[in-house]
């Protein structure tokens, strides 16, 4: 989680603002022509920056009436009961609140079903609720279920749904539950015929979903966007018009062939020498001594990267999602958190040992906590996209601090 999080960070550290023209056009021209995307691209290349900013693009657009629904799959439930209601609850929610505090609550079944929704919507509804309430539900019922709710909940409100999924990978991993034979075929025979919903699937897998991808590429079912870093001109722009630094052209071209064209190490570089007005020498020293101090920015990406990599193949989606659970919902016992999982007592109890044993979760009495407060808060603003949008000069996006204080009262 912790690598995964400092991962985010190389997309966040880059100023949002600057637009990669190229990409965003062909975005705009692809999906004119089809309703689904894969925007796959290199850790720190811009995708999560160019995805907001298409979909900053489209709701400016007045010509277009859509409803724009960002899910990010890092903090999403990736177990095929919790992730068709996290899927729903989400798209719901984009529409009825955009409260970001809320956002957990539109994941819960009765929530949802209390929403003013029209009878084809709520039948949906039901259908995942009779599967949820089976000793065994059928997962891919489930799932086929939820990925016909955009259509129908775009035919009730009358926008059309550009639903974009950042951090593909992580749904790669339902593949993981023995019901889900193929997770990708399952998707996509869902969700190909859609009329007024559009997908961006979004991944830093290139190698890997250039070939997963590659048959529904052949049957037309999708359309393929590959990013990569910036260009030598793209950089030099980047230094002198976006970042509005003045360097010695040798110290530019320098600097752009040390960054590899990455943003946050072009960032990283050219903020520093133009604070200490580097030559080309200093510039190679500093580059050396960032790669080598591990408290840098630059040595946590790379540590990053290599980490990631090899662990991409180990998931712990169930992990992730009792985490998620018990820092929305304090003191649960072992049924409460078995039923909010949906899984039984006894795999529930052996996910807990597991969580146990790494110090992260303590049972005291009859309930599961959190070892330390400081990680069920974090978790919380995590699990609730909190963290990296408060901003208390943020006039534009006003928070409700006042619940954030009732969290830590918790």
């Amino acid at each position: 989680m912790a690598a995964k999080k400092e991962a985010n960070r190389e997309e966040m550290s880059i100023p949002a603002v600057f637009k990669r023209k190229e990409y965003l056009s062909k975005l705009d021209s692809i999906f004119k022509k089809t309703n689904i995307v894969a925007l796959i691209g290199p850790r720190g290349c811009g995708k999560t920056n160019l995805i907001k900013q298409h979909i900053n693009s489209s709701s400016k657009n007045k010509n277009k009436n859509n409803l724009l629904v960002y899910i990010d799959l890092k903090t999403a439930s990736i177990s095929p009961e919790k992730f068709a209601l996290d899927f729903i609850g989400t798209i719901a929610w984009n529409f009825f609140s955009k409260n970001k505090l809320d956002l957990f609550k539109y994941q819960d079944l009765e929530t949802i079903k209390n929403l003013e929704l029209n009878d084809d919507c709520l039948n949906i509804l039901n259908i995942i609720e009779n599967e949820l309430q089976k000793i065994k539900p059928d997962q891919n019922l489930i799932l086929n279920s939820a990925f016909k709710f955009p259509d129908l909940f775009s035919n009730q409100i009358k926008k059309e749904l550009i639903i974009c999924l950042d951090n593909f990978d992580e749904f790669i991993s339902m593949n993981n539950y023995s019901q889900i034979t193929n997770i990708l075929d399952l998707f996509f025979n869902s969700t190909s015929k859609s009329k007024t919903s559009k997908f961006l699937l979004a991944s830093f897998s290139v190698w890997r979903f250039k070939h997963l991808f590659d048959k529904y590429i052949q049957n037309k079912n999708l359309n393929l966007v590959e990013m990569n870093y910036f260009s030598s001109k793209e950089s030099e722009e980047f230094i002198i018009k976006h970042l509005n630094i003045k360097l010695d052209k040798s110290v530019i071209n320098k600097l752009i062939n040390y960054s590899c064209g990455i943003p946050l190490i072009i960032n990283s570089l050219a903020v520093q020498s133009a604070k200490h007005n580097f030559s080309i020498t200093q510039l190679k020293h500093f580059f050396i001594s960032e790669l080598i101090n591990p408290d840098s920015e630059i040595y946590r990406l790379c540590q990053n990267n290599y980490e990631i990599s090899l662990n991409n193949a180990r998931g712990a989606a169930l992990l992730k999602i009792i985490l998620k659970t018990i820092s929305q919902n304090p003191n649960l016992r072992l049924t409460e958190i078995a039923n909010k999982i949906y899984r039984s007592g006894p795999v529930t109890k052996s996910l807990l040992e597991r969580l146990i044993e790494v110090d992260i979760i303590q049972k005291q009495d009859s309930v599961f906590l959190f070892s330390q407060n400081i990680m069920k808060f974090w978790c919380r603003f995590v699990f609730n996209n909190i963290q990296s949008t408060i901003r208390l000069d943020n006039k534009q996006e006003p928070f409700d601090f006042d619940k954030l204080d009732e969290w830590l009262e918790e």
